[in-house]
């Protein structure tokens, strides 16, 4: 879990601070499990999905699965840090999914 002093930088906003500690951990991630290019999982994700489902989820569809996960996690109790860099992230990355043409079917 990300401590809340992690966040805490002299001379930029809380929201500043919170979009710079999720980009570290876009960039971390994506090293720690992908790729230099950051984080590639969610192609493969859907298709396991739809291997153990039957149903179809393009890769925009599986980061906005994601978010509706941390947002419910968030609704559930105490905010915390970590369900709200995760949500950031995932919507970078469906954003990242939406601007690419290819994004648009199935994997």
């Amino acid at each position: 879990m990300i401590q809340e002093t992690t966040l805490r930088e002299p001379g930029s906003s809380p929201a500043a601070r919170i979009l710079t500690k999720a980009l570290d951990i876009l960039d971390e991630r994506g090293k720690e499990y992908e790729q230099a290019h950051g984080e590639r999982s969610m192609a493969r994700t859907v298709e396991i999905f739809f291997a153990v489902t039957h149903i179809r989820l393009t890769e925009y569809e599986g980061w906005k699965f994601m978010q509706c996960l941390k947002l419910a996690r968030q609704a559930a109790g105490a905010p915390k840090i970590d369900s709200f860099i995760d949500s950031i992230n995932y919507e970078a990355l469906a954003a990242e999914c939406a601007l690419h043409p290819s994004s648009k079917e199935p994997v």
